[in-house]
């Protein structure tokens, strides 16, 4: 049963890195990329979860700890694959998408919290910079992903919060194939943000 709700909004950094492999150009293994700071943006809405009479009579503890969340996130994620023996200049991408993240929340002690969850990502625009260069190959690629996150939440007070969330999701991509050919890129994603509640 839902109990009682809160709404926030919420910005940060966010940071990417992860491996990429292609079948072209002579990166049949998983190559490392180097990571990007971008940021993101976005609000939620946090429902408390009331838990069953009789069960919460023989765990009291467990009374007022769980939350639901879910809300909407405006997020830019990139990579950069450095210059290399088949790469004449750095290939740099940033991948602007939508996240509709929902989890699981649960209080440990008074301010902190631990969050388990997923989320879908619906990708607005992917650009990619060559030799000086940008272009959208937002056409030649997936427009739809998802993954799973961890999170952890300290509460600064009654309106203020301190978030870490960690995703780990795969998405592929289609590049110029005069650079990089097809290829497919694993990520993983860390957000730092503060975040502001409206009770």
């Amino acid at each position: 049963v839902f109990y009682g709700q809160v709404f926030g909004i919420s910005g940060g950094l966010n940071s990417a890195s992860g491996k990429l492999s292609s079948t072209e150009f002579s990166i049949s293994n998983e190559v490392d990329v180097s990571a990007r700071s971008l940021f993101f943006v976005g609000a939620y809405l946090e429902f408390r979860l009331e838990i069953d009479n009789q069960f919460a009579n023989h765990a009291p503890d467990l009374r007022n700890r769980f939350f639901l969340q879910v809300g909407v996130r405006y997020q830019q994620n990139g990579f950069v694959l450095q210059q290399s023996p088949f790469l004449d200049h750095d290939l740099e991408t940033t991948i602007n998408q939508l996240n509709v993240p929902f989890f699981l929340k649960y209080i440990l002690f008074d301010q902190l919290a631990v969050k388990l969850g997923g989320y879908g990502a619906v990708y607005t625009k992917i650009d990619q910079t060559y030799n000086n260069l940008t272009y959208n190959a937002k056409e030649r690629n997936e427009n739809v992903g998802g993954g799973f996150l961890l999170g952890a939440e300290y509460e600064i007070n009654d309106k203020f919060v301190i978030e870490l969330r960690y995703h780990l999701s795969e998405t592929r991509l289609t590049l110029n194939s005069n650079h990089i050919g097809p290829h497919k890129f694993k990520g993983k994603f860390l957000q730092a943000g503060l975040g502001v509640k409206f009770n």
